[in-house]
């Protein structure tokens, strides 16, 4: 499979004022980018924009997947992580992966791998609702490594977890490519040196 995504000329404004103004970057088969910059600069508002997850006042975003243009928001086209996501924190981790994909159940194994990859093995019939926020944010991980998504955006994937956390999160991020594309927001940098090209913002 042959991916490749472009930013062009994004621009994001809010009360006024430009968060995201004319940023345009390209990745393809297997490269990774990650987004640098001070709090505030507009990180989680790009990766939002790239995820389809907000509309750009200008400019847009394209995937192509063998050479043909898909929707970004399209199902199992990318794949998203950060500290906000929401689940459903009445069901356990079980139930949000049965929840997710349904009658999918190639991309059910591959989660439960991932969650156990990621500690939580025992853990699978309790409620979210009784995680800590590193368990959760290891969930989150876990569920966008176990997609199948091409596209794999992750917004300050170290938020919450501890050292071993970092560690399992770097060590499986090296192993997903070269056939997908990622990109991460952060300023740790051990995860900026997981990629090879940057965009700093402010």
């Amino acid at each position: 499979m042959s991916v490749q995504f472009q930013a062009e000329n994004l621009r994001k404004e809010y009360d006024g004022r430009a968060v995201i103004d004319s940023i345009s970057f390209s990745l393809r088969d297997g490269r990774t980018l990650c987004v640098t910059g001070p709090n505030g600069s507009g990180k989680s508002t790009l990766m939002r924009l790239c995820a389809g997850l907000l509309r750009p006042d200008s400019g847009s975003t394209l995937l192509f997947v063998d050479g043909l243009r898909e929707s970004v928001t399209g199902k199992g086209h990318c794949a998203f992580a950060s500290p906000d996501i929401r689940w459903y924190r009445d069901l356990s981790a079980r139930e949000n992966i049965a929840l997710l994909y349904a009658s999918d159940a190639a991309r059910t194994r591959s989660c439960e791998t991932f969650c156990a990859r990621f500690g939580l093995d025992a853990y699978s019939d309790t409620r979210l609702a009784d995680y800590s926020s590193g368990m959760l944010q290891r969930f989150s991980l876990a569920l966008v490594f176990g997609s199948d998504a091409p596209l794999l955006l992750f917004d300050e994937p170290g938020s919450f977890l501890d050292a071993e956390g970092k560690s399992l999160f770097r060590e499986v991020f090296k192993e997903q490519f070269p056939s997908r594309i990622a990109m991460i927001a952060t300023n740790d940098p051990d995860e900026a040196a997981l990629c090879e090209k940057e965009v700093r913002l402010g």
